[in-house]
């Protein structure tokens, strides 16, 4: 790329930090589900990340990969699954050892006590030519181990899925809001995390509560943090740790937080592209001197900011939520601004000990504050609120492509409390780029159907499987409610 042409796109308010770091992060999706296989039965040293077409794998008494034990390791399998038919769907797991497995949020199959000739299976509605959130987790301790992925339904004759009904995500990062209080409930979160292997990694502030960032932060995350310098061990060469601005850590020195931390403009309010998802980190507490309003200067740039977005997705987030049905602090009016207005799809927050989604005015706002601290109660429900759970502390496990995100809370106990999918069209983000004479000199779209401008920040990928009327199947922004939710509340 011609040096005019860089500076051309450094023009529009995007440093090189954030165009190497958006395109550095993209994934190609592929047909089949993402694995990692780890060394251990619960998750942790992992060895390596592969796509298998399908799930169909006889290991025998050997390890499953160079280099693993042929006992005593865990497989975790994730990606989105496409039905051909709308009908009830029977997934069936078929092992020699212990298997769970989620569709679309829901467990269908809950066998963790490894057992041989293990068969399981659980039934879900499905639409076809509709993408679903599919998660396979596997374990073996000891002799032969073998694992199968099946479904069957009126139409479909019993069979391993194959590999054209399956296909991975392009991204996956993770969210904790109100963590860093270095207890044993934060360091399990972060274990947890790094077992998923995300990307990057998002806060939702409060990341200091002992006023020592690298006893809060650095201890469980330094390797995600770009210019690390504390006791810990090494960091990151390119930064992977996006924290918001929280009130404690106002209250333990901001130029603490902006020392300890390598993040874009002001540090303080900043964004950044990482694959389909354009990010708005914004500074919610009163502290801020530019403002905490929709008409303060942080505001208009925000406003700016989404209006300049060519991104499939535009995500916010923020401490202090604009909606919370938390009896510790509540909603925060300052803070709702018109969102669904300026561009935004979703709004990430914390502040509240507890894990909430609401839904208002065509836009998803979650409450994530389950990091680590204490423990709130939910008040009195806001008529927005559709699930809400303070059982237990985790994280949110996020994963993109263009035409789908999927937003998971997640316990520390490897519980899927919450599973939801935004869907759209790729012509719905329809906008000229930023520069668009200059946007082939950075990146190309392998789309044979130009329904979406080309982005800048995007590498060449391929379509996901199946193609041939899976964009008939999707309306615009449809959002999936997860029928018969059970309320969790305190």
């Amino acid at each position: 790329m011609s040096a005019a042409a860089t500076s051309k796109c450094y023009s529009l308010k995007f440093s090189q930090y954030y165009l190497i770091e958006a395109m550095e992060s993209r994934r190609l999706m592929s047909a089949g589900l993402a694995g990692q296989y780890f060394d251990k039965p619960d998750f942790t040293g992992e060895i390596v990340k592969r796509t298998d077409h399908a799930v169909n794998l006889d290991f025998g008494s050997k390890a499953p990969i160079k280099g693993m034990g042929s006992h005593g390791y865990s497989i975790r399998w994730n990606g989105l699954v496409t039905p051909e038919f709308s009908e009830k769907y029977r997934f069936i797991i078929e092992a020699d050892g212990g298997a769970r497995l989620w569709v679309d949020g829901k467990l269908l199959v809950d066998q963790w006590t490894p057992t041989k000739r293990l068969k399981e299976s659980g039934a879900i509605q499905l639409k076809a030519r509709k993408v679903y959130d599919i998660r396979l987790e596997f374990s073996s301790e000891s002799g032969d181990a073998s694992v199968k992925l099946l479904w069957r339904s009126d139409s479909t004759g019993r069979q391993v899925i194959p590999k054209n009904r399956l296909q991975t995500y392009d991204q996956r990062f993770a969210v904790i809001g109100d963590y860093g209080e270095g207890s044993q409930e934060e360091d399990n979160v972060a274990g947890m995390i790094d077992s998923w292997n995300p990307e990057f990694i998002l806060s939702t502030g409060d990341n200091n509560y002992t006023g020592s960032m690298d006893l809060s932060v650095g201890k469980y995350f330094h390797e995600y943090i770009r210019k690390y310098k504390g006791a810990y061990g090494d960091g990151a060469s390119v930064n992977r740790f996006f924290p918001t601005v929280g009130n404690h850590d106002w209250d333990n020195s901001i130029s603490a937080y902006t020392s300890f931390f390598a993040l874009p403009g002001n540090e303080r309010y900043y964004d950044f592209v990482r694959g389909p998802v354009h990010f708005f980190s914004i500074s919610s507490d009163p502290h801020e001197p530019d403002g905490n309003t929709s008409s303060s200067k942080q505001g208009k740039w925000l406003k700016e900011a989404l209006s300049q977005s060519t991104s499939q997705w535009n995500v916010v987030y923020f401490h202090h939520p604009a909606y919370s049905s938390g009896h510790g602090h509540g909603s925060a009016p300052n803070m709702q601004w018109p969102f669904k207005e300026w561009g935004a799809d979703a709004v990430l927050s914390g502040h509240d000990h507890l894990y909430e989604r609401l839904e208002k005015d065509g836009v998803s706002y979650f409450v994530n504050g389950l990091g680590g601290s204490h423990i709130y109660a939910f008040g009195t429900p806001l008529p927005e609120s559709q699930v809400r759970y303070n059982a237990d502390f985790g994280a949110m496990l996020v994963q993109t492509t263009d035409n789908v995100a999927t937003f998971q809370f997640i316990t520390r106990g490897n519980k899927v409390i919450d599973s939801y999918t935004l869907r759209r069209k790729p012509e719905t983000k329809a906008k000229s780029p930023r520069n668009s004479s200059d946007a082939s000199d950075v990146a190309t779209l392998a789309r044979s159907s130009s329904t979406r401008s080309e982005n800048v920040f995007s590498r060449t990928r391929i379509d996901p499987l199946p193609v041939e009327s899976y964009w008939d199947s999707l309306a615009f922004v449809v959002k999936d409610e997860w029928p018969d939710e059970p309320e969790i509340a305190g």
